[in-house]
C-alpha cells in the first residue's frame, strides 16, 4: 500500500499537484482541529487550565507531534503497523514535553492529560483510518 505515489508525481507537472496538496492540507487541518478539540477537553477535565487555553495548547501541541508523525510516516509508508507503534509513544513525548513546558507546576496533571487523550484520538480517530485503510 503505497500512500505517496511518487512515480505518478514524477510524471505530472507541478500544477498538476495543487488539488491533491490543498486537499491534503485541509484534512490535515481539519484532523489536528478534531483532535486538538478532544484533547483539549481532556486537558480540561482534568483540570489543567481553562477550556480555551487547554484547546490553543492542544492545537499547538499537535501540528508539531503531526508535522514530526507525518515525517515518519514518508519514511514508514510500506510499514504502517511498525509506524502506529513509533507514531503513539512519539506523540505522547512530544506533547507531554511541550505541555509541561507551557503549564510548569502541572507536570503530572499534563502527563496523564496526555497518555488519556493520546488513548483516546488514537482509538478514535488514528486506528479506525488504519483499519479502513488495509481492507481491499
Amino acid at each position: 500500500m503505497n500512500f505517496l505515489p511518487f512515480s505518478i508525481l514524477m510524471e505530472s507537472s507541478p500544477l498538476d499537484w495543487i488539488p491533491a496538496i490543498a486537499g491534503s492540507l485541509l484534512v490535515l487541518c481539519l484532523y489536528v482541529i478534531v483532535i486538538s478539540a478532544l484533547e483539549g477537553a481532556v486537558l480540561n477535565w482534568f483540570k489543567w487550565d481553562t477550556l480555551p487555553r487547554s484547546i490553543l495548547a492542544a492545537v499547538m501541541v499537535n501540528f508539531v507531534s503531526n508535522f514530526l508523525c507525518g515525517l515518519l510516516l514518508v519514511f514508514l509508508q510500506q510499514e504502517l503497523l511498525i509506524w502506529l507503534l513509533v507514531a503513539f509513544p512519539l506523540c505522547i513525548l512530544v506533547e507531554g514535553s511541550l505541555l509541561s513546558l507551557l503549564q510548569k507546576g502541572k507536570t503530572r496533571l499534563t502527563w496523564i492529560g496526555v497518555l488519556v487523550s493520546n488513548q483516546l484520538s488514537f482509538l478514535i480517530l488514528v486506528l479506525p483510518v488504519y483499519y479502513f485503510g488495509q481492507i481491499r
